[in-house]
C-alpha cells in the first residue's frame, strides 16, 4: 500500500518502539542490539502484511519519531497517561508484550532469546493473519 521505508526510516521505528517500550515502564536493557536488529529485519520483510497505520508509521518513522516523542516531552502528565496506553496498544497490536522475559537477570541470555523468538513468532503471525504461531 505505502512504498517501502528507507534504511533510516526503519531504523527511526525500531528506536520508537524502543522509545514506546521504555515509556510504558518496560526494561529498556531487555531490547539489546541484537533484538533491535530482529526488530527491524522483521519489519522490513513483513512491511507489506502489516496494516495499513501501521505501514503509514513505519514509512515515515523518522518524522512520527520525531513527532511522537515530542507530544510526550510536552505532554502534561495526565496525558502521559493516555499517550502510554495508546504506546501499549500499538505494541500489543505488533506482539510486543512483555511475557516471563522481561524480568531477566543481567547476565542471563535465555530471556533475550526468548523475546527474540516472541518478537518473530509475533510478526509471523500477525502477517500470516491465521492459525497459532505461538512460540510454545
Amino acid at each position: 500500500m505505502f512504498n517501502l521505508p528507507t534504511e533510516n526510516d526503519l531504523g527511526a521505528s525500531v528506536d520508537l518502539i524502543a522509545f514506546m517500550w521504555q515509556t510504558t515502564g518496560y526494561d529498556a536493557e531487555s531490547l539489546t542490539t541484537e533484538i533491535r536488529a530482529v526488530m527491524r529485519l522483521l519489519l522490513a520483510q513483513n512491511f507489506a502484511q502489516l496494516p495499513p497505520e501501521l505501514q503509514l508509521l513505519i514509512a515515515n518513522g523518522q518524522v512520527n519519531n520525531n513527532a511522537i516523542r515530542t507530544a510526550w516531552n510536552t505532554a502534561t502528565p495526565l496525558a502521559k497517561v493516555v499517550l502510554a496506553q495508546q504506546f501499549q496498544q500499538l505494541l500489543a497490536v505488533l506482539g510486543l508484550m512483555p511475557g516471563g522475559s522481561g524480568g531477566q537477570s543481567d547476565g542471563d541470555t535465555s530471556g533475550e532469546q526468548s523475546l527474540n523468538a516472541e518478537i518473530a513468532a509475533n510478526i509471523a503471525w500477525n502477517s500470516s493473519r491465521a492459525g497459532d504461531w505461538s512460540p510454545r
